[in-house]
């Protein structure tokens, strides 16, 4: 069977066909159903009423860098049930929320960094719209919502963990009226379920944020169309308080990780059972399994025979646990080690499935040599079991083995110790239970400044006759070394510079540019390679549009790591067809607590899961060609003063939980690039943290690729605070590239790089080493292939969708009908007929209504979809230069260096986010103003900006330029605290009559000049 991922191809600076419906899949596949009280769900055949504002709002992602994707449109839950034969909504209920809603619009915050409010409010329920739902049916499903996102952590407050007083409302009103309630969660972070304790509530669904597609999810699993297959990447406690992070999150100065290696389930199991509402890897089916378990003949391998003994197709989830005799170092009561999904299994159908782990995947860390050898993961002597389990609390079988005698598994070096002694959470047994204790933390035994000294590189002599290009180096005509020599120092300070946000060197609106940045750079032969913020898909901040994905705690609850290869793969295919060699992800923090903002786009509060979605996700993209960038290393959970508070982690602790996924994902998939964290870490901030970027990364791991800072990240040695400006730190500890300056030639963010080299403080050595790591990715980059015409195979994974060969309505073919892409409106009368055609022995299902026909397709293995529908859903964009009518041009000065300047006061046509105030534009958020322009000369025009917001300047404030409806370029500064700077970027003009706009991203910018140069 030959996978249906070789089908895809790049397109240019489009979205790639197809993909959204693979997201959509993956975004079904990790909707954990929680409760389903007398097999309330599926819904088939029935009518129901739906309530809640989500259901025409739904929240594809959360905010910031990890979710603002611009996407074609949004699939709502109400568009999504409208279009679904097996159900029947109760329309009177509809118009009453869109009658609702004309006068209550969502609410999307100022359009300022980080403004977004994390719920809406909600639709007073009067008894006279309850009687009428309720005359049309007994059931109701409840839509609640939420977004998190960068900058802003959750609270404990109502509208945010808790619900607000008008959802609680709507919740007890509608669960006292109807006999069957479903309420379905889009969000996410966890929040507070207490209202289940509170109200008779049937059914409960978390359906996380899903994406684009994501409303269709939600209304598949709903009417049962796919079986829920999603599982916990996280325990729900009872109550926050029982999280054992919750005294320390949030702090200011520092954060302390008393909790030690006892997060999550690590926590609840051993301590604390009676606390879990519902317990990590948990999620129920519409079908039941029957498991047989062998071990193989292979060391910690299991063969597990899995049949569908219920009555709905699905997939099955077994989970591998081990249980670890306390020792001397004291255990968690489990880990996870691995796990393994099923294929689509059919009513009596089996799938035999392996899962196979390691010592070092339950081996505990020893600091000081307790179990006899300091720095050393170990497995203590004693008995130990592994239980094959539906979740952490539910065990299929189990089999126990013994370590006679305590075995040294990896040796290391002592490293990331905390400066200053705290106590930390250690178990104890008493009267046969497991009790908290605490102990006191080993300290630092050296110092960083030695260590960096006694491993100083040595400085690689010019050795070059003749001048070579880094091309010379892909073709082995010189060495690495030779050509890395020929650098000078201000070329070395130059490399580790990236430029952005929105470099006109690269793809407008995307994140940064690096490698060949100077001219002098490019001379040597270095391509200029383009980030672009991730994980949920590609986000540029030109208002390009691309596809957006399910967010990393939907796809973490998919267990699916095949699926998630694939997916991210085709992601891969995207990334190329917009020019893009790195993506910003994925997100592998720890959900250490339930209220960091950024939660969403991470993917578990365990190590072992995180990594491996994290491996497969490297996987699939590294197969396309590109790679993504694993962040953000390390120990960054909490958004409250990110750049500053400082994350005081034992030693152990930070290698079992929170670098653990990160190193899964460079042993398993040879990851490329890394991007370090805003925080300090025990005092050491992460961008120039020796130990982590070196010790650890480099020498304990093998790491061989980039590590890059977060943007505008602070650095520091021993004896200084963070600063932005301290390169020298970041390049002494093998941090390759700060991200990112507006102009790397003239050091715009006047870094100490080139003075450290002036007073001895850093040296060519350490600097050249550096720009080692830059070039050998480099050579491995989409850009450098593009450079010099490389042929690159892809490498497509094994994933078998079944697709159709033709769709026919009426007995006519859809025209332009894509394999590829499952969702067709057509302009057809109802009750229209028809016909899927396959040359496959696929099994094909047909459901149909007035309007809709729902085509699914079974090959054995996979399942998909087809909608083919006469309710026009998907709403095109408005052109930009249909509304504004050329009546107005400005001749453009084309001599050398001649300058147009732009009347602000006189613009061809601005809409009303625009405001003018004593000469000077005032933006809001998609604000809009256009000129006409009269270009006699084709070429290359610089376009200077007088700016000033008074947003702080961690704020970004994108803004984008156009020519017509295309995008040119995109600026992104950040605030400027009032204080006016001056802004400039490059765009190629035609000759002829243009219209030339400006169009802000976020509120708050203001502009007192706009010229126009004519570049030499």
């Amino acid at each position: 069977m030959k996978s249906y991922l070789e089908l895809f191809k790049p397109l240019e600076m489009k979205p790639l066909q197809g993909l959204k419906d693979l997201s959509r899949i993956a975004a079904t596949e990790g909707i954990v159903l929680l409760k389903n009280d007398k097999n309330v769900l599926p819904l088939q055949n029935v009518k129901i009423n739906v309530f809640g504002r989500i259901q025409t709002n739904y929240y594809k992602s959360g905010t910031g860098s990890g979710g603002l994707v611009n996407v074609d449109y949004t699939t709502s839950i109400l568009e999504a049930l409208l279009e679904n034969p097996l159900v029947e909504l109760n329309k009177t209920l509809v118009n009453t929320y869109m009658t609702w809603e004309k006068e209550h619009p969502f609410n999307a915050g100022s359009g300022m960094w980080a403004s977004e409010p994390w719920s809406q409010i909600e639709m007073t329920l009067s008894e006279e719209t309850l009687q009428q739902a309720k005359d049309f049916s007994d059931i109701a499903v409840v839509c609640i919502g939420r977004t998190a996102g960068e900058d802003k952590d959750n609270s404990l407050s109502k509208g945010s963990y808790y619900l607000s007083d008008l959802e609680s409302e709507m919740i007890q009103k509608v669960s006292s009226t109807f006999k069957k309630v479903i309420v379905v969660l889009n969000v996410g972070n966890i929040i507070d379920l207490s209202f289940m304790d509170q109200n008779p509530i049937q059914g409960l669904l978390y359906v996380w944020h899903g994406g684009q597609e994501g409303g269709r999810t939600v209304s598949d699993i709903l009417t049962g169309v796919f079986t829920p297959s999603g599982k916990l990447p996280d325990t729900i406690a009872y109550r926050v308080e029982d999280y054992p992070s919750t005294a320390h999150f949030g702090g200011h100065d520092e954060n302390i990780y008393t909790e030690d290696i006892y997060v999550g389930y690590r926590y609840f199991e051993t301590f604390k059972p009676e606390a879990v509402r519902y317990p990590f890897g948990f999620g129920l089916s519409y079908t039941s399994f029957d498991y047989h378990v062998r071990q193989t003949n292979r060391d910690f391998e299991y063969e597990i025979d899995v049949k569908n003994i219920g009555n709905f197709a699905g997939k099955a989830v077994i989970q591998a646990y081990v249980k670890a005799p306390q020792g001397l170092l004291g255990k968690p009561a489990k880990t996870l080690v691995g796990f393994v999904k099923s294929a689509l299994l059919q009513p009596g159908e089996s799938d035999t499935v392996y899962i196979q782990f390691d010592k070092y995947d339950f081996a505990s860390y020893d600091e000081v040599g307790l179990t006899g050898k300091a720095s050393t993961y170990v497995l203590e002597k004693g008995y130990y079991q592994v239980t094959l389990s539906t979740d952490v609390k539910t065990d299929i079988t189990f089999f126990e083995f013994e370590i006679p005698d305590t075995e040294i598994i990896d040796t290391c070096y002592e490293a990331l110790r905390p400066i200053k002694p705290f106590n930390r959470l250690k178990a104890s047994v008493q009267n046969g239970r497991f009790i908290e204790s605490y102990e006191p933390t080993p300290i630092r035994t050296y110092k960083i400044k030695d260590r960096i000294e006694n491993n100083l590189p040595k400085e690689i002599q010019h050795t070059c006759l003749e001048k070579r290009n880094l091309i010379d180096v892909y073709q082995h005509k010189v060495s690495l070394d030779a050509f890395v020599s020929q650098l000078s120092l201000t070329e070395l300070a130059e490399l580790v510079r990236g430029e952005g946000m929105s470099s006109p060197k690269v793809t407008p609106g995307t994140a940064s540019a690096f490698g060949g940045v100077t001219e002098k750079l490019q001379a040597h032969g270095l391509p200029i390679a383009c980030c672009s913020d991730g994980p949920s898909g590609i986000r540029m901040d030109s208002g390009m549009p691309s596809t957006s994905l399910p967010n990393g705690t939907a796809l973490a609850a998919t267990f699916n790591t095949n699926l998630l290869e694939s997916l991210y793969y085709l992601i891969g295919i995207e990334m190329l067809s917009y020019q893009i060699d790195i993506l910003l992800g994925p997100g592998m923090n720890i959900h250490r607590h339930p209220l960091c903002g950024r939660n969403f786009e991470y993917f578990s509060e365990d190590p072992q899961l995180t990594g491996d979605m994290a491996s497969a996700i490297i996987a699939g993209l590294q197969a396309a060609g590109v790679t993504g960038t694993l962040k953000h290393l390390a120990a960054n959970n909490q958004e409250y003063r990110r750049f500053d508070a400082d994350s005081v982690v034992f030693e152990r602790a930070l290698r079992e939980i929170y670098l653990k996924g990160f190193e899964k994902a460079v042993r398993k998939a040879h990851a490329k690039a890394i991007m370090t964290s805003y925080n300090p870490i025990n005092g050491i901030w992460a961008a120039s943290n020796y130990d982590l970027n070196t010790t650890i990364v480099r020498k304990e791991w093998g790491f061989k690729g980039i590590i890059m800072t977060d943007w505008w990240a602070k650095m520091n040695d021993e004896t200084s605070t963070g600063d932005k400006s301290n390169t020298r730190a970041m390049i002494q500890s093998q941090n390759d590239l700060y991200m990112v300056v507006v102009d790397a030639l003239n050091n715009s963010m006047n870094d100490n790089t080139l003075s450290s080299f002036n007073d001895g403080s850093l040296t060519k050595a350490e600097a050249q080493r550096v720009a080692k790591n830059i070039c050998l990715y480099l050579m491995d980059s989409p850009s450098f292939r593009r450079l010099h015409n490389i042929e690159y195979r892809f490498k497509a994974p094994h994933h078998f969708t079944p697709l159709l060969d033709d769709i026919k309505v009426n007995g006519e073919s859809i025209a332009n009908f894509n394999p590829l892409i499952g969702h067709y409106v057509v302009k057809a009368k109802n009750h229209f007929s028809i016909e899927a055609v396959s040359s496959e022995k696929h099994h094909i299902q047909i459901k149909k209504n007035a309007n809709t026909t729902m085509i699914i397709v079974n090959n054995g293995v996979e399942q998909n979809t087809y909608v083919v529908t006469n309710i026009e859903r998907i709403k095109t964009s408005e052109s930009i230069a249909d509304k504004v009518a050329m009546n107005k041009v400005v001749k453009v000065n084309t001599e050398a260096w001649g300058k147009t300047k732009l009347d602000l006061t006189q613009p061809l046509y601005q809409n009303d986010g625009v405001h003018l105030n004593n000469g000077q534009v005032s933006f809001d958020k998609d604000g809009l103003m256009s000129f006409g322009l009269d270009v006699a000369q084709y070429g290359k025009y610089i376009v200077e900006l007088s700016i000033s917001s008074n947003q702080s300047s961690l704020a970004q404030m994108p803004i984008s330029i156009l020519l017509g409806d295309t995008v040119a370029s995109t600026l992104t500064t950040n605030g400027t605290d009032g204080n006016t700077i001056h802004i400039s970027t490059q765009i190629i003009i035609n000759q002829g009559k243009f219209l030339f706009s400006l169009k802000a991203l976020r509120t708050g910018l203001t502009i007192s000049r706009l010229e126009l140069v004519r570049h030499q």
